[in-house]
This record gives structure tokens, sequence and C-alpha cells, in this order.
């Protein structure tokens, strides 16, 4: 019989659960991801559950990665992931990063050392910085799987638990397992497990306590003999002292050791006297006894140690306790003995309780005033010894000085702790610091105003607008404490854009009002600048017609006040509203904004800003010569610097390139890949902008269901988001239309799309009225040679893709007036123009073939066998059937189509039903109506109309043509449902 072993070399009673995680791990090596909770109370066996999920991997050689959160009395943000991919990383696996592009810069954000550029990614997107995490996971276990365990998430901040949140729900097809631990408390972390669960995405392993004997078989493993040769009374006593707690168990069994109550004989295991333990009391009373038992000092250095949480650094403790190191040592191979304290790996200079009880244990002992001259002394050893307060340092200090009722300086090291975390861009944890500093109270007006300045700046970035009746009762106090005005307009500027940002537009426009009359007369710069800054944004998005103007005039006088000062963010953002409002007048002005924008974020060392204003100047470009290479050489520059949320918003930019270019394949692929990213990372705006350009995609190949049920998945923010009426009608609706020959549905849609921009002036440039509704009111008669003129003389009208039917409407309007030459020259414009264009170019050639054959310009017979044979081959039935009407009206032999018969369903060919009589059926079904306005759609005569659904109803056996309306109805919606 050997000694009190450490813990029992075996794992007792979570068989199930061990079954379930090998399982899991096998699932991984075949691509199978899911995420499992192990919950459970304080020293329950989480952690060591975790431990063995590591072994189990290790015996399938697939990779673990451990981090752990809560290692610190307060939360450092993201800590499990940095610890988990340095430790790794450290090991040699440097090679994954080569696989990930962009999103290696993405992960410099929690290992500073991967950049490759020299620059560390502090302000991004969670959800970005999640999706670099799942690509490195998914890439490191591509052939073998991986396991990362992530220990105490109940200990967690929020950052942490967005990124499990989000990648637990992106795990399938993924070949990684992710193993979290956390207590079964409420909160945060037990909610996000409840949920995934409830979405089928995770399963939470509850452990319970053990029962009588499995608590004897886990005492027997500690003690190196069979369970029935420990004595009665100790099974006893274990028993009722840890009601099957694990830890617990193992802590009443040292007790029972240490005191002499449990010895070793060469006869076996012998209990000595009465044996004594209770519960709870059971750990402290352990723990005490053995911290009495290594003299006070020794107690004394724990408790201090105790006080900044399970894990303490060996530096701080010394400086707290004004220890020196032979005390410490001493202290720490007594405690190491006594199972108290482990070293905590990798770091040297930094040791670990060997379970949070342990800490907590220790803590109880403590008395109030001891509590509060210990938390005192740890702060002030740390604020000695590191004193720019870096790293998780700042908001560990804070709760120390909360701690030791230091209020005022608490308030101040949460503040800086929040502004700390915005600046690395954990800003749930910012929001979360700068409330406490708010809580626990500024002292000077002055203070207090930047901090809720920082608070305002923080929950406009991280999209939480809570509390804000509190921030504004704040600001009441500030007038109250006779802050200067300009510094509380500021203020109420800030408020105003959280509140536009809510849509409480009413009480923005009255905080901007306030900000307006504290501002004053005599306010400088630094104060109007940033007033001036909110006040365009919310003035953009209130209705009006000189909303524009309003906007450039803000943002002008915000640009100029900035850039004097300097407020280099500010004056970037300014230059920046100032290029994207002045693109409907003058497209070189607006280019130098950007350009002026990105020369300043240059200088002042702006890397968002830089990327951002290359962005919009690649736009430019793009909006003038209809090309993408500007477009996709900005967006590989977005993705080396890790700019993924700019680099996921132009590929919206490049598919609808390449869907107005025909390439609708390659925009196809596009779309399904940057969509499923933009809704992974939660880029709401992108991801509207996203389906809007579906719907492009759709409309411009006639699919007319497809496009709907995109502008469908659009409607949540179509409204408001600035594609909604203009793209959705203007790009995407009224080209379908004109695609199944709908000149007045068309013309409807564009006429809103006009009205609309008319009282309420978008910057959308593609969108129809400065082109498609240009030519489509001259071929109606109601826009004449002045409209035109005033359409040209606009920027918009320049553009390549509006420019190609602003010279077809030119050409129409040449012929009526018999100069045939000059219709002819407009017409070789304007097929220069849609050279990059092919769909709308035929689009474009059978709108004006019936005015070139009228009036006798060009030569149509040839425009309309082209736009046949491309709209034919392209599957668009309905202008290709016109252009073969009008080619016969010529005189031109035109070849009859009729490979369209596998468009036919089986069932109806199985009847007999021929093309053209399915094409009847699909009028009947979607448009109903008289034989004559569907012969007026099909380009044939009503007569021959008449037959084919004569045809129809003999060969479906409907009784009439109602019924066979019905039955066509049934059809489709079968079809669709398919």
């Amino acid at each position: 019989m050997r000694g009190l072993r450490a813990r029992s070399p075996v794992t007792v009673g979570r068989d199930h659960e061990l079954l379930q995680i090998r399982t899991a791990v096998e699932q991984a090596t075949a691509r199978q991801g899911r995420a499992l909770f192990v919950t459970g109370e304080a020293g329950i066996g989480k952690t060591r559950l975790g431990a063995v999920a590591a072994g189990v991997a290790a015996e399938l050689d697939v990779p673990v990665l451990r981090g752990r959160a809560g290692t610190l009395g307060a939360a450092m943000p993201l800590r499990p992931f940095s610890e988990a991919l340095a430790a790794h990383l450290r090991d040699g696996h440097d090679h994954v990063l080569e696989q990930l592009g962009g999103y290696r810069e993405v992960l410099t954000r929690l290992v500073p050392g991967l950049s490759e550029t020299g620059q560390v990614r502090r302000q991004l997107s969670i959800a970005v910085l999640a999706e670099a995490i799942l690509r490195f996971l998914a890439e490191l276990g591509r052939d073998r799987g991986c396991l990362l365990v992530l220990d105490d998430l109940h200990a967690a901040d929020a950052e942490t638990l967005a990124v499990v949140d989000y990648l637990v729900d992106n795990l399938v097809g993924q070949p990684v397992l992710i193993l979290g631990t956390l207590r079964s408390q409420t909160g945060p972390a037990l909610e996000l497990a409840t949920a995934a669960q409830g979405r089928g995405v995770a399963e939470i392993l509850e452990l319970y306590r053990l029962p009588q004997e499995q608590t004897a078989e886990l005492a027997a493993g500690m003690l190196d003999v069979p369970a029935g040769e420990i004595p009665a009374a100790v099974l006893e006593q274990l028993w009722s002292s840890s009601a099957g707690v694990p830890f617990v168990v193992e802590e009443v069994l040292r007790e029972f050791a240490h005191s002499g109550q449990l010895v070793a004989s060469p006869a076996g295991w012998q209990a000595l006297g009465e044996l004594r333990a209770g519960v709870p009391a059971a750990v402290v009373h352990s723990v005490g006894s053995r911290t009495s038992s290594l003299g006070a000092r020794s107690r004394q250095l724990l408790s201090v140690a105790a006080v900044l949480g399970p894990r303490f650094s060996l530096r701080v403790v010394e400086t707290a306790t004004e220890a020196d190191q032979r005390e410490m040592v001493t202290t720490l191979r007594a405690g190491i003995a006594a199972q108290l304290v482990t070293a905590d790996v990798p770091a040297p200079d930094w040791y670990a309780f060997r379970h949070p009880l342990t800490a907590e244990a220790l803590l109880a002992q403590l008395t109030n005033i001891e509590r509060a001259e210990y938390s005192r002394q740890a702060a002030e050893a740390i604020e000695s010894l590191h004193p720019q307060l870096e790293d998780d340092w700042c908001a560990l200090a804070a709760s120390l000085r909360m701690a030791s009722g230091e209020t005022d300086r608490a308030a101040v090291l949460f503040a800086q702790a929040g502004q700390r975390a915005y600046q690395a861009g954990a800003l749930q944890s910012a929001v979360q610091l700068f409330h406490q500093a708010l809580d626990a109270g500024i002292a000077t007006p002055a203070a207090r105003a930047d901090l809720i300045a920082a608070l305002l700046v923080a929950q406009r970035a991280a999209g939480r607008f809570e509390r804000l009746d509190d921030v504004q009762d704040a600001l009441e106090k500030l007038r109250a404490d006779s802050l200067p005005g300009p510094r509380l307009a500021t203020l109420y500027a800030y408020l105003a854009v959280n509140r536009n940002d809510l849509s409480a537009h009413e009480l923005a426009l009255a905080h901007l009002a306030t900000a307006r009359e504290l501002l004053g007369d005599r306010a400088g710069d630094a104060e109007t600048a940033p007033v001036d800054v909110s006040a365009a944004a919310i003035v953009l998005n209130q209705p009006g017609p000189d909303r524009l103007q309003r906007g450039i005039a803000l943002a002008r006088r915000a640009a100029d006040a900035a850039a004097r000062v300097p407020l280099p963010e500010i004056a970037c953002e300014a230059w920046q509203w100032l290029g994207i409002l002045a693109r409907p007048y003058d497209l070189d002005e607006a280019y130098g904004y950007f350009d002026q924008a990105e020369r300043f974020a240059t200088t002042y060392q702006l890397p968002t800003e830089v990327i951002q204003s290359q962005v919009l100047k690649a736009g430019i470009t793009f909006l003038a010569d209809g090309r993408r290479t500007e477009l996709e050489a900005v967006q590989a520059r977005a993705l080396i610097a890790g700019a993924i949320p700019m680099a996921v918003g132009l590929s919206g930019t490049i598919a609808l390139q390449r869907v107005m270019s025909g390439d609708y394949q390659a925009a196809a692929q596009i779309l399904t890949t940057e969509l499923a990213t933009a809704t992974r990372i939660k880029l709401g705006h992108v991801e509207s902008y996203l389906q809007v350009v579906q719907a492009v995609l759709a409309a411009h190949q006639g699919r007319r269901a497809e496009m709907e049920a995109a502008l469908i998945a659009h409607e949540p923010t179509a409204g408001n988001g600035p594609f909604g009426l203009s793209y959705s009608l203007g790009l995407a609706r009224s080209f379908c239309s004109l695609l199944h020959e709908e000149r007045g549905r068309a013309e409807d849609e564009l006429a809103r799309v006009v009205a609309f921009e008319a009282d309420n002036p978008t910057t959308m440039h593609l969108s129809g009225p400065g082109g498609m509704a240009l030519l489509l009111g001259v071929l109606a008669g109601r826009l004449r040679q002045e409209h035109l003129n005033a359409a040209t003389e606009r920027p918009t009208g320049t553009l390549r893709w509006n420019l190609q039917f602003v010279r077809l409407a030119e050409a129409v309007l040449h012929g009526r007036a018999g100069q045939t030459e000059r219709a002819a020259e407009s017409l070789a414009q304007a097929q220069e123009a849609s050279a990059l264009f092919p769909m709308a170019r035929h689009l474009g050639h059978r709108l004006v073939a019936p005015e070139a054959i009228e009036h006798g310009w060009g030569d149509p017979a040839q425009l309309l066998e082209a736009a046949e044979r491309y709209f034919h081959d392209h599957g668009v039935p309905a202008p290709a059937r016109a252009c073969r009407r009008l080619l016969k009206d010529l005189g031109v032999p035109v070849r009859r189509r009729r490979e369209n018969h596998d468009r036919v369903p089986a069932d109806l060919r199985s009847l007999g039903v021929s093309v053209r009589e399915f094409e009847v059926l699909d009028q009947l079904a979607v448009y109903g109506g008289s034989n004559r306005a569907i012969a007026e759609r099909l380009f044939i005569s009503p007569r021959t109309l008449e037959k084919h659904v004569a045809s129809l109803i003999t060969k479906t056996a409907q009784a009439d043509r109602t019924a066979l309306r019905r039955y066509a109805e049934r059809l489709l919606s079968l079809e669709q449902d398919i």
C-alpha cells in the first residue's frame, strides 16, 4: 500500500459522459463537428472531464487546444482563445496560418505576434474574429479533426461568450469539437449553453453528485486500496461530509490524513478516534487547517493570493505582503505539498489554487476588514509593479479598489480599463466596464463627462443601447453641475446618435436640439465637429427633398473643424460623407474627398479609415467605367489587412458588376459564399446588400420567383437600408418586368422610384431614374429632348450603366426628328457603352427596334437577330418571342424555337402537352385574364390561343377554361414547392 494519492487515477461515475466525449472526438475526425457543454456545481469534476477529453483526443492523434476563463479576479476579454492559440502556435503549428488569407491578420487581436504587416487588428467585429477562429480550427483539423477545450466559461467575459455562441452555431461539417465547462448556476454562460442545446447545435452533459458506492470507489483510488479495505467509519463520514462532490471527497480525505484521523499501517488504512468534518464547511475546515499548519505568515500570503483570484502572480503577492523570496518559496513548497496550490503553466511567475473552491475557502475565513485591507495591498502592489496597468491588470486593480472601499479610485480604473477594452475591440466588455465606472461614481464633472462620452461611443460600436435613460439623467446632473455647455453638447450629440440608431427619431432630434442650444456662439472646433457629424448622420435618416444638401453642409463644416483641431477620425468620417453625398453632383469632386480622407488617415495611421477610403474610391471607378478591376484590387488589400467586413461588402459590389456583365454563374458563386459569411459573422447591413444583389441576379435572368424570394429575405431591413426601394424596384423588379415583356408594369415600378427619390434624394446611382426610366419615358412619349438634356448634364447620366440607355433614348429622339444619321451615331455610342452589359444591351435593342424600323435608322434586323439568339440561349423566352415577332414583320426568316421541351413537367409531357401549350398554361396560372391579353404576351393571335386552350382542356380532362386555370395554379404551386 502506498500513501495518499493526489487524486484518483480513474474517473469514477462518468462512463456515460466519457462515451459521449469519445464519440464526439471520433465524429470530429469525420468532419461532423459539434459542441459539448459539461455543467455542474463547483468541485463536481468538470475540469477533470475536460482533461480526460484531451487525453482521448491525444490517443486518436487529434490536436488539442485549451484555454481557461476567469483566471484572474477580473475577466480578461477573450483570454481563453488567446491562451489556446498562443500555446498551440508555440508548439510549431504556424503553418496553418498560411492558409487563412486575410483572417491571419484578424487573429493578431488574440496573438499580436502573428501580424505580417506589423499592425494589430484591434477594432474588429467579434463575429469577424469568431469566423477567423473557426477557420483556424477547421484548417488545423482538416485531416484529423481537432478539440478545443474551454474551461470555466461561467467566469468568461461577454466577448468570449459571443465567440463561443458563434462557433457552436457553425460547426456543422467542420472537423472541430468544442468542449466547454461551466458551473450550473444562472448566468450568461448557462443561458448560452441551454439556448444552443435548444437549437440542436450543442449538447449539455450535466454532472451529478456521486452515489455512495461511487464515492467509496473514488476514495479507494486515492487510498490505493480496494473499497472494501477502507474503514466503514471513514466511508460513512466521507459520504455524509462530501455529499458525493468529488472535490470535497478528495479534500475531506486529505483532512483526515493531515489531521491524523486516518493513518496508513501495515494492516491497511485505520481510523483513529472520532472523525469530524462538516458540509459545506468541510472544504473551508480542510483548507483552513492545512493553511494554519503552514504558519500565520504563510496563511497571510495565501490569503492575499486568494483576493487576486484562482490564479495569482508571485511578484504581486511578494510586493503586497513585503515578503522576501525565502518566505515565498517556503510557502509555495508547503502549499504544493498540502495540495493547495500548483504551478500555472506556461508562465513561471504564476501559480494557481488547485481548485477555485480553495481560494473561496480562504476568503471565507477572512473578516471584512481583513479582506478590504488585503485587497488594498494587492491593488497597490499591482499599480507599483505595473504602472501602465497593461493587459488585464487595470480591470483587476479596479475590482480590488472596489473591494477595499476606494470607490473613487475604482471608478477611475474601471473607466481606464473600459477605454483599454474599447481600443482592443472588446466592445461588450468596454460597455460593462464603463457602466461599472459610472455606478462606482466619478468624482469630478469633467471626468464623468469623459466617461459618458466613452460609454456612448462604445455602446454604439457594440450595438448595445442600454440604460440610455440613465445616461440622459447623468447628463442632466452634469448640467446642474455647471459643466461647460460646449462639452455637454458633444455628449448630447452622441446620445442623439444612439437614440437614432434605435429608431427613436423624435428623441434623437430633441437631443440634437439640446446640443445646438448648449453649443452657444463661442464653441470651438473640437466641440462643433462631433455635433455636426452626428447631425449629418441623423439628418440623412430623415425624409425630405433637401436632406442631401443639409447633410453636405453639416459634413463639410465638421470636416473643416476636425482638420483644424485635429480630430482625425471625425475628419475622415466627414470627408467620406462628403464624397458619398457629392456623387450625384460631381464624380471628380467625390473622388477628391475620398482621396483627402485617405491621405489624412495615412498621416494619422488609421488603417481602417485608409481601407474604407480606398473602397469608396474604387466604387467611383466602378460607377464611371463599369469595370471591377479596382474593386478586386482594394478587396485584396482589405483581406491582407484583415478588414473582413469591408472585404465581404466589396464582394457584393463585385457580384453586382458580374451580374451587369452577364457572368451570372460567377455572381451566384460569390453571393452564395459571402451571404453565408455575412450571416455567420452578423454583418446585418452587408447581408441586406447581398440579398438585394441576389435579387438583381435573379431579375436579370427573368427569374421572378427567385427575385421575390430574395427580396422577401431582404424585407426586414428593406425599408431602412439604402438599397431598399431604389434597387429592389429600380434595378431588380423593373428589369425583370421588361424581361417578361411587361413594359407597363416596369414603367409603374420605375415611376415609384422616381417619385421617391424626388422627395427623398439618395446616393443610389444605378436604380433607373438616370437611365432606364429615361428611355422608357422617351419611348412612351412622356419625355422629350429637354429631359434628355437634363439627364446628360447630371453625373448619373454619364455612368456607363446609365449611359447606354441615355444614348438609346437620344437615338429614338433623333429618329423621330428625321435625323437618321445622328440616330445611328447615338446607337453606336450606346453599343460602345453597353459592350460590358450583354443582357441590358440586347434588352435595349429589343426596346428601340420598333422605333428603328418605323423611322429607318440603324440595322434593326441585325439587332433583333442577335438579341433573339442571346435571349433564347439564356432562357429568357418573352423578349425572344418579341424579337421573333418583329423579325417576322420585317419579312426576315425566323427559326422556330422548340428546344425547351425539358421545361414541360414530365406529367404534362406524358399527356402530350407541347412547349407552346405549357407556356399558355403558365400564363393562365400567373396572370389569368382574357385570351387576347395572354395572346399579346405570347405574340400569337387570339384565335391561335383559343385553339391551345381547347387542346389543354381536352388533354388535362378539365371541364372548362376556369377549371383549367385552377389546374394550372395548382400545378405551378406544386412546381414552386418542389
